[in-house]
């Protein structure tokens, strides 16, 4: 839960390193991130993102306690 909410919030403020450095934001990733690929589609979506253009979370849950299904919106 403590990386799913360290990810929305980079989402939210366009702090689109903290998502391309992800590794370096501890333990939480490490743990959360065993291998990248189901990680690395998020940045081309962000990528696509432009300066100050909104972002809506559509379903944030956590599934089985350890599995973040969160979907966003760019637009």
């Amino acid at each position: 839960m403590e990386f799913d909410r360290h990810i929305a919030d980079s989402i939210s403020s366009g702090s689109h390193n903290n998502l391309i450095d992800y590794r370096n934001a501890g333990e939480c990733a490490k743990l959360s991130l065993p291998t990248d690929e189901h990680y690395l589609p998020l940045l081309y979506v962000v990528a696509m993102q432009t300066a100050g253009e909104k972002t809506e979370f559509l379903y944030d849950e956590i599934h089985h306690s350890s599995l973040s299904m969160r979907c966003l919106k760019i637009g």
